[in-house]
């Protein structure tokens, strides 16, 4: 039941307009027929009225005036009709017949010119009395198929008798009934015409503004509604075209606040993640020293030993330092990953710095037999801390000098890239391999476990690369190449701030 509502409800415009039309010519139709119908009725009151009119008129005339005939005449002519007046109901004393006689009042009964005067002999059809005296007859010739409705009326001594043609009443019906018929047919025209053109004005619009709200109840924006000649139409359209921005504009909000909210949701998960993992890995990173510490203190204690004493005091001093190292770089790592700390950027030479830097590791790399070589060839200021750039470098320095084989090479060079300064790092060696490529700069990961920890290293340092040129803005990575490892990162060029 509520469906079969909601569909006589939803009974489209465009069919109440056709409907419309329909019945319209519907019920111009019926009435132009019933005025057909009683078209030739109409004529015959009207005649009637009309001859009850003349009657009065002649009644009321001076038959004794010499202007008779010339009355007569006018009433006749204008009416249409034809008359005979009697005098006393049986002298015939004027009729239309005949134009040549003049009304004498002097005259008797006997005078020849009345005699000459001969009513009409007409077969009577039909017989009507009216209230006042008078009636109305149908009349019909003999020798002719005329007919005439004829009203006599009685005043007096006098007697009118007008006649009517029905072929005149039938003739005017008829012409009525054609006139009728081309302004019902114009009408119709005119009229369906007149409703098409505003219903087109008007449905097609109201179909289009149905459109695109339906598109709007989607979330679909992208329909507009054009203007229209209709002033309320019109501004339907633009008011519709202002709620459809309004609505986008703000769900484009509303969904870029969503996207926000989601992504700040999942960068805190991954924050708490990370915390949790940073926790496990410095727990984890501080229990070998401990025990170890807590180890050869207890040798110590039970052992009264000097030469003991002595090496386990140095063990106990090798694992605190290192130990120390590793709070550092915690400390490290926590600082530049904290939203709080807000380094100070300041312009610098790139290659003096770079080239001022390097030159103390000259003496080490040479001891371990590594040809330490830098190329500065940037030749351009760059924008940044300076010292924790410095970190980012001896981290790679530290990083290449661990890891350098084979031909014992590292290249350290600057140069200008895309409206940058590239500077890169590059060991002779091994690959890194394709299973440890994604997580080398998490903190505390390490392709070789047990080469780093007897080196003091706990895979904070490319962790700490990637914390501090997050900060800066700036990128970095690395690239195998056949005899080594290359790592990069850029540096903000100064005139581009």
């Amino acid at each position: 039941m509520r469906k079969e509502a909601d569909h006589r409800t939803a009974f489209s415009l465009r069919n109440r307009f056709v409907w419309s039309i329909v019945i319209l010519i519907a019920l111009a139709v019926s009435f132009s027929a019933l005025q057909l119908r009683i078209m030739d009725n109409i004529f015959t009151y009207s005649a009637k009225q009309t001859m009850k009119s003349a009657a009065d008129d002649i009644l009321q005339m001076d038959f004794s005036s010499e202007d008779i005939h010339r009355n007569m005449a006018e009433i006749e002519s204008s009416k249409t009709i034809y008359t005979e007046v009697y005098r006393d109901r049986e002298n015939l004393i004027y009729t239309s017949n005949t134009n040549s006689w003049v009304y004498d009042a002097d005259s008797g009964p006997d005078d020849s010119r009345s005699a000459a005067l001969m009513p009409r002999i007409m077969e009577i059809v039909s017989h009507d009395d009216l209230d006042d005296g008078s009636y109305f007859e149908v009349r019909r010739e003999h020798f002719s198929s005329a007919s005439y409705v004829v009203y006599e009326k009685t005043e007096g001594d006098l007697t009118v008798v007008v006649f009517y043609s029905m072929h005149t009443i039938y003739d005017n019906s008829a012409t009525a009934k054609v006139i009728l018929l081309v302004v019902s047919a114009v009408f119709l025209i005119v009229t369906v015409t007149i409703i098409s053109f505003y219903s087109r004005q008007i449905i097609r619009p109201v179909e289009i503004i149905n459109d695109v709200t339906k598109r709007i109840a989607r979330l679909d924006f992208s329909q507009r509604i054009p203007s229209f000649a209709v002033r309320d139409l019109k501004e339907l359209g633009q008011n519709v075209n202002h709620l459809s921005d309004s609505l986008s504009g703000n769900l484009q909000t509303l969904r870029a606040a969503n996207e926000r909210l989601e992504s700040d949701i999942l960068k805190e998960k991954q924050a708490d993640e990370n915390r949790k993992q940073f926790i496990a890995n410095a727990s984890h990173e501080l229990k070998t020293p401990i025990a170890i510490i807590q180890s050869y203190a207890e040798g110590i204690k039970y052992d009264d030993t000097h030469e003991k004493v002595e090496e386990y005091c140095d063990i106990i001093l090798d694992e605190s330092e290192k130990m120390t190292n590793l709070i550092l770089r915690l400390m490290q790592v926590a600082k530049y990953d904290s939203e709080i700390f807000v380094p100070e950027f300041a312009p610098f030479d790139v290659d003096k710095w770079l080239t001022d830097f390097v030159a103390p590791y000259s003496l080490s790399a040479e001891k371990k037999g590594i040809d330490l070589r830098v190329e500065a060839r940037s030749s351009a200021f760059g924008y940044g801390s300076s010292d924790m750039l410095s970190e980012i470098l001896l981290n790679l320095i530290s990083n290449a000098m661990s890891h350098c084989a084979g031909e014992k090479r590292i290249l350290i060079r600057s140069e200008l890239s895309d409206d940058k300064i590239k500077v890169s790092v590059f060991n002779s060696g091994s690959s890194i391999a394709p299973e440890d490529a994604p997580n080398i700069w998490e903190s505390f990961y390490r392709a070789d476990k047990a080469h780093s920890r007897a080196e003091g290293r706990f895979g904070l340092g490319l962790s700490i690369v990637r914390s501090i040129q997050e900060m800066h803005g700036e990128e970095y990575g690395f690239e195998n190449t056949d005899d080594g490892v290359v790592f990069w990162f850029t540096i903000g060029k100064y005139e581009n701030r």
